[in-house]
Order: structure tokens, then C-alpha cells, then sequence
């Protein structure tokens, strides 16, 4: 009894220490830096044109949002998931939000993915446009023709006719460029098309969702975040491409460029007079446009939810390679991605996502089981000769080499004797490893997480569990730190930590019993702050393992009766 309490207060202070250190000294480290911090440029990079930069190092005159978007010079746009405006000044797609996903769990607010760069907050915006001799200027006022919705034009005063054709689906918009000349001279051009985003390149600090560029060229995955781009000052460039396409990925969104057609896609970083700028472009290669002649570039944009069904609709249709990696799986692709479709498939039938999560736990344990039931019974066979190999460690307790030598000898012929094999109660908890972080994965990225109720108090599975125990559920005036926002779930999971070890054979090291003392204490304040579906997820696989135990156990007791 002395030993336990000794062992569990040993754990408590550890988990303390732990906590201390942890958001004390490795939290502030961690922080993602501000974005006045970011000190690289990239205007030394050389590049076709000017006519590429994002902007001007100016800060724009600030003006509300509403008035800049009623700005007569402006064409709108809507299709069955998108609403939003493209401005006739540049040929600027600045304007664009989601009308089937919200803010905050009121559905007030729609998320918006394009901001114009007016408005005094963070924009994203996305451009069009030709290089060369006689291509529009940045503020170039393109002519809409009322006959022709989507059809834009804009003549030159060297003789160049360009025309743009936009056409939309659901949230995708094909855009048809071409320019006719109508001089008498030979003129170079290149289509290009920008993606300019205020601010850091990744939107979430995590490191199990990768945020920032996503993109594929000529069949290979590329992702940069903030971090990469402090190693490459000069930017990143693809190289000429024959096929590719490149975007900004965020948590649950993405915007992307999918031109078809060679080109080269570069990603680079800036300091203006704003802030922090991102930008990705593609440029294909300039070429001569004789007189009379007539050059056609065809592009596509993809903006909106990194949804599965939508995506894999996208690449069949466009015969893009890898755009169902927007999503990101992670190392354990093959195994994530088929369970990710598996739990969105069970959220359809179910039509309630914390249903979905525990039927696909439950279905995860059942096909696990083989493997759980092998390593709990070699875990038990090794706990039979334990105090066999305790009376060959007290025989051979010198330190001579001889001796140690002997020692390991004869307990693998006790191991041996008796048919056990020591690796085999580890083995089949390593197999059953990548399946558990692939769950643990997919229920961080998925989309059907977010905002989605679960029973009782939880509105938001995708965010933290606030109804915290310290301060009786918000009805106590106190101010809690941060590390002490410890709701229900976190509490019950760790809970269900520590009864599940119970049924456990025990360690016969102290250390290791140390070690699993502490570790649903300190289990509680890890998974406080995450997800509460991550919670509920890890509570409900604790008791179907605790339910797994006793049947083993009481499996094992019947076969040593016969």
C-alpha cells in the first residue's frame, strides 16, 4: 500500500514538472513567430515582368469592406456554393466566400476565402492576366459585354485584343484567355495567372495538418509552409511543368491554380509596406503571336472545402494527378485515406458524426483484435515466468560479462522451454500503432468534424471540450490558466486510461510503473486542449479496450481449466 501511494504521488509531481516545463519554456518556443518578424524579400528574384509583383509597396487607401464591394466596376458571381465579385479593374478575383459554411456555429457569418486588398485586413486575392509587349497594366478596366455574361475584353494601344471567358461549376471557375493581334508586328506573350495572400502562408499552428502551399508538378506532391520558406529566401520555383497545379491549403479550405498547359510555378515571400505577403503564380513560356493570329490559354480555379467527394470529382474531371492529396493524409496514406472515406461514409449513413466516430472505433478494434489478443497473451506468459527469471538474475547477480553473458542465455532458453517469444507481445502493438495515429489523424483534418454536436454538451466536435471542471462549469467567477481549461472528456479519458492499465499485466519495474502511473495524468492535460471529438474518440476506445481485456482474460482463464 506504502508503495502505491508512493508511486502515485511520484506520478502526480512528474505530470506537474511536466505541465511547468511544457508551457513554461516549450509552448513560447513553439509560437509561430508575428508576422512583423518576417524580414526575407523577394524582389531581387527575377522575374519576367514586373507586372507579376502582387502590389505596389504602398499601403492601399483602407475603405469598408460593403464599399468596396459595391464599387460599380465590379461582376458578379454565383454558383450552388460560392457568391462573390470580380472586379473589372485588373481583372482581380477578390471576392469570394462559401454559402454553405460559417464562421461560428450561429451561421451568421459565411466563411470568406477572397478579401480585396482595400479593405485594411487581410486580403487574398487571385489575378489574370498576359505578359509582354501591349499585355494590360495592373489597373487595366476590363469591358464586360451584357450579351455575353462572363465574356471580359481589353484592346491594347499596340494592337493586342484580349479576351476573357469565365465559366462557373459549383466551386469551380474555368477561365479562357486569349489575345487576337490585330497590328502588323510579331509580339511576345505569356498567360500568367497569381494567388497573393497578407500574411503567414500557413493558417494553423498544428503540426498534424499541413497548411500553407500544396501542389503537384508532373506527378510529384509538394507542400511549403512558413518554416520552408525561411530556408529559401529566393523562393520556390517548380520548373517548367507539363502538368501541375499549385494553391494555398488551409485547414478545412483550399484556393488553387490548375492551368492546362506547360508552365512554371513559383512560390515566393515579400515585405511590403502591409505586412507579410505570400504569393503563387504560374507563367508559361513567352511565344510569338504573329499579326492575325489568335492565342488561347485555358486555366482553371478551385475554391472551396477540402471535402473528399468534391475533390475526387475535381480530378476526374480536370484528369488532374494527386488533387485528392490536398487533403492531407499524412505518412500513413494508405491506411489513413480509406479510413477517413469509411468514417465520412458512416457519417452519411448516420447523419451524426459522433455516431460515426464510435461505430468506426468500434470496427477499428474488432478488425485489431487478432493482434491485441496475440500481445495480451504473450504479455501473460511472460508474466508467469517472471519469477523464474527473478531466481536466474538472483543466481547470476555479478557483473562480470561472464555472468551477464550466462544470464541472457539462460533466460532465452527458459523463454525457449516454455514457447515464448519476448518480441511478440511488442510486435503486434507496433502493427496496431500506424492505425491508431491514422484514426487519430482523420479525426483532426476532417471536414465533417467541423461544427459538428455530440451528444450532451458538446456543440463543436472539432473544438475544445469549455465545459471545465476547475471552475464548476463556468459557474465559479475564476479565471483559469490556460493549461487548467480541463473539461468533462478530457477528465473521463483519462480515467478510462487508468482503469484500462488496470487490466493490464502489471510491469515488475518500478520505473515502468511510475511511467504508467503518470501517463493518464498526463494524457488529461494533452488532450485538453484539443479537439473534444479526439476525446471522446480515445474515452470510447478506452472502455472497448477495457471490455476486449476482460474477454481475453476470461477466455485465457477458460483454456487453462481444460
Amino acid at each position: 500500500m506504502h508503495d502505491d501511494t508512493r508511486n502515485i504521488t511520484t506520478a502526480v509531481i512528474l505530470s506537474m514538472v511536466f505541465l511547468l516545463v511544457y508551457y513554461g519554456y516549450v509552448a513560447p518556443m513553439l509560437a509561430p513567430a508575428k508576422n512583423d518578424q518576417a524580414t526575407q524579400s523577394v524582389s531581387q528574384i527575377p522575374s519576367q515582368t514586373v507586372g507579376l509583383d502582387p502590389l505596389s509597396q504602398a499601403a492601399p487607401v483602407v475603405r469598408p469592406l460593403q464599399d468596396v464591394l459595391s464599387d460599380a466596376d465590379r461582376f458578379p458571381i454565383e454558383t450552388a456554393g460560392l457568391r462573390g465579385s470580380l472586379s473589372l479593374s485588373g481583372l482581380l478575383l477578390d471576392d469570394m466566400i462559401l454559402k454553405n459554411f460559417f464562421t461560428e456555429l450561429d451561421g451568421k457569418e459565411p466563411v470568406r476565402l477572397l478579401t480585396p486588398p482595400q479593405t485594411g485586413k487581410p486580403d487574398t486575392f487571385l489575378r489574370i492576366g498576359w505578359l509582354g509587349e501591349g499585355a494590360p497594366p495592373r489597373d487595366a478596366l476590363w469591358t464586360s459585354d451584357p450579351k455575353k455574361p462572363g465574356h471580359f475584353t481589353w484592346t491594347s494601344p499596340e494592337g493586342l485584343v484580349f479576351t476573357t471567358i469565365l465559366s462557373l461549376k459549383d466551386h469551380l471557375l474555368t477561365l479562357q484567355q486569349s489575345v487576337h493581334n490585330i497590328s502588323p508586328k510579331t509580339l511576345q506573350v505569356a498567360p500568367f495567372a497569381l494567388l497573393s495572400r497578407q500574411g503567414p502562408l500557413s493558417d494553423h499552428t498544428g503540426h498534424l495538418v499541413t497548411t500553407g502551399a500544396v501542389g503537384a508538378f508532373d506527378g510529384t506532391l509538394v507542400t511549403k509552409n512558413d518554416s520552408d520558406l525561411d530556408d529559401m529566401p529566393q523562393g520556390f520555383s517548380s520548373g517548367e511543368a507539363s502538368t501541375g497545379w499549385l494553391g494555398l491549403a488551409q485547414h478545412y479550405w483550399f484556393t488553387g491554380l490548375i492551368p492546362e498547359g506547360p508552365v512554371q510555378f513559383r512560390l515566393r515571400r515579400q515585405t511590403e509596406a502591409t505586412g507579410l505577403r505570400h504569393q503563387i503564380d504560374y507563367v508559361a513560356k513567352m511565344s510569338p503571336l504573329l499579326s492575325g493570329r489568335t492565342q488561347t490559354f485555358t486555366s482553371h480555379v478551385f475554391i472551396g472545402p477540402k471535402d473528399v467527394a468534391l475533390l475526387a470529382d475535381t480530378q476526374k474531371t480536370l484528369n488532374i494527378p494527386l488533387f485528392d492529396r490536398v487533403i492531407d493524409y499524412g505518412t500513413f496514406y494508405f491506411i489513413t485515406k480509406p479510413l477517413f472515406a469509411l468514417l465520412h461514409w458512416l457519417y452519411q449513413q448516420t447523419g451524426t458524426m459522433g455516431a460515426a466516430i464510435l461505430l468506426l472505433t468500434v470496427i477499428v478494434r474488432l478488425l485489431m483484435f487478432p493482434l491485441a489478443n496475440k500481445s495480451y497473451q504473450s504479455m501473460n506468459k511472460m508474466k508467469d515466468l517472471q519469477p523464474r527469471v527473478d531466481e536466474l538474475k538472483a543466481r547470476y547477480s555479478g557483473t562480470a560479462t561472464e555472468e551477464r553473458l550466462q544470464l541472457s542465455q539462460e533466460v532465452m532458453k527458459l523463454y525457449k522451454e516454455n514457447k515464448v517469444n519476448p518480441a511478440s507481445g511488442c510486435l503486434p502493438m507496433l502493427l496496431q500503432l500506424p492505425v491508431f495515429l491514422a484514426m487519430y489523424k482523420i479525426l483532426v483534418i476532417s471536414l465533417d468534424m467541423r461544427h459538428a454536436p455530440f451528444w450532451g454538451w458538446i456543440p463543436d466536435l472539432s473544438a475544445p471540450d469549455t465545459a471545465y471542471i476547475l471552475n464548476a462549469f463556468g459557474h465559479l467567477p475564476i479565471d483559469l490558466p490556460s493549461f487548467l481549461h480541463i473539461g468533462v472528456w478530457p477528465i473521463l479519458m483519462g480515467i478510462s486510461m487508468y482503469i484500462s492499465q488496470l487490466f493490464n499485466p502489471k510491469p515488475t519495474d518500478k520505473t515502468q510503473v511510475i511511467l504508467m502511473n503518470t501517463m493518464p495524468i498526463m494524457m488529461v492535460f494533452i488532450a485538453a486542449p484539443l479537439p473534444a471529438g479526439l476525446a471522446i474518440y480515445w474515452t470510447w476506445s478506452n472502455l472497448l479496450s477495457i471490455l476486449q481485456q476482460l474477454y481475453i482474460k476470461k477466455t485465457a482463464k477458460a483454456t487453462k481449466k481444460i
